[in-house]
C-alpha cells in the first residue's frame, strides 16, 4: 500500500509535473488519457510544461504510483480529482480560464505525444493555474 500525500507547497507541485513531463513516453496510454481527460491543468512558468490537477496535487507522484491509487492500493489523501483541485488552490490561487495558456497547452501536449493529441477536445472546458 502507498500513502498519498498532498504536494504542500510549489515546489512539491513541480516535482510531480516534472515527473509527469519526463515519464509519458514509458506510460504512453495513461498520459494520453490524462492529457484528453483533464480540465484543471498546473502550468510551470519555470519549465514551461504543464500537469494534470490529479496527478501533480501529490507529493511524489510518478505514473506507477497513480496506477497504484487507481486500483485502490493507497492510504491517506483521497485520491480525488475534486479534492486535489482543493489542495493546489490552497498553495497556489483559484484555477481560471487563460486563453494564452489555452493555446500554450495544446503546443505542448503535441509536443508531448504528437499533433492533433487534442484534436476534438473543447478548449473552453480547461482552467489553468500557474506555479509561479
Amino acid at each position: 500500500m502507498d500513502k498519498l500525500e498532498f504536494s504542500r507547497d510549489s515546489e512539491e507541485i513541480r516535482r510531480s509535473l516534472l515527473s509527469f513531463n519526463n515519464q509519458p513516453g514509458s506510460h504512453q496510454e495513461r498520459g494520453y488519457s490524462l492529457v484528453r481527460r483533464t480540465r484543471y491543468w498546473v502550468y510551470d512558468t519555470r519549465q514551461g510544461a504543464f500537469g494534470p490537477n490529479k496527478f501533480v496535487a501529490y507529493k511524489n507522484m510518478t505514473f506507477d504510483r497513480y496506477e497504484n491509487a487507481l486500483q485502490g492500493n493507497f492510504y491517506g489523501a483521497p485520491f480525488d480529482g475534486h479534492a486535489a483541485r482543493l489542495a493546489i488552490e490552497g498553495i497556489l490561487r483559484r484555477y481560471g480560464v487563460d486563453d494564452l495558456l489555452t493555446s500554450q497547452l495544446v503546443r505542448w501536449a503535441e509536443a508531448l505525444f504528437f499533433v492533433g493529441v487534442l484534436d476534438g477536445i473543447r478548449g473552453d472546458k480547461w482552467r489553468f493555474v500557474s506555479v509561479p
